[in-house]
C-alpha cells in the first residue's frame, strides 16, 4: 500500500513506512480469533511502530457509551459503533 508510480500515488501508505515486523503483526492480528491474543499483538504491534516514532499520537480518543441500568453485553468497537454487538444484549 505504499504509494509509488506503479499504482498510480494510489496507495494509502503516502509516507512510505515500511517494517517487515509490522506487516507480520498486522497478518497475524487478521486471522487471530482470540481476544487475549488480538491484544497481545496490538501491544506488539503498536510498541514497534511507536518506537520506530512512525506513529506518534498527540491524544487518544475516548468515546463514552451511555446505556440503561441493567443491560449488560455492551462493547466498544474498533469502528467505534457501540451497537456492533447488539445482539449479544440482555436486560436484567
Amino acid at each position: 500500500m505504499i504509494a509509488s508510480a506503479a499504482n498510480r500515488w494510489g496507495g494509502r501508505n503516502s509516507n512510505g513506512y515500511a517494517n517487515a515486523t509490522v506487516d507480520a503483526l498486522i497478518d497475524r492480528l487478521s486471522v487471530t480469533i482470540d481476544s487475549s491474543q488480538q491484544v497481545e499483538l496490538e501491544r506488539q504491534l503498536l510498541q514497534t511502530v511507536m518506537g520506530d516514532a512512525a506513529i506518534m499520537p498527540l491524544f487518544w480518543r475516548v468515546d463514552p457509551y451511555l446505556f440503561r441500568k441493567g443491560v449488560t453485553g455492551v462493547l466498544g468497537s474498533p469502528v467505534l459503533e457501540a451497537t456492533w454487538n447488539i445482539f449479544e444484549w440482555n436486560k436484567d
